[in-house]
């Protein structure tokens, strides 16, 4: 949370979780579900292994961090950006790119055109 300048509230609040519940695992007054703990490391691109402190590798597994995108290395670097911005900058990003370029983007897909 803290590499993304997130807020507990922001994040409980992006994946749609009870942020009081939230606040209880963080403080380690509950323990989250198997969902929401995988909804959690799928938000931050991570393995359940790391955030449940079994490794020190955040790695996702079958992802190599070198593997993230070898057709576009450029694109790599702006997921890897991405992972800090906050929600509402992606958004903006995303709208961005949907607006200078639109022939690149499927229609069914760009409904917040």
């Amino acid at each position: 949370m803290k590499k993304r300048d997130i807020t507990a509230t922001q994040l409980a609040k992006e994946l749609n979780l009870s942020v009081p519940t939230f606040s209880q695992w963080k403080n380690g007054k509950a323990k989250p579900s198997y969902d929401a703990i995988v909804k959690i490391a799928k938000y931050f691109n991570i393995s359940t292994d790391y955030l449940l402190c079994q490794t020190d590798d955040p790695t996702p597994p079958g992802r190599e961090e070198s593997e993230e995108n070898d057709e576009f290395p450029d694109i790599s670097g702006l997921a890897r950006a991405a992972k800090k911005m906050q929600p509402a900058d992606r958004e903006t990003i995303i709208k961005l790119a949907k607006y200078m370029f639109p022939d690149a983007f499927d229609d069914d897909n760009d409904k917040n055109k």
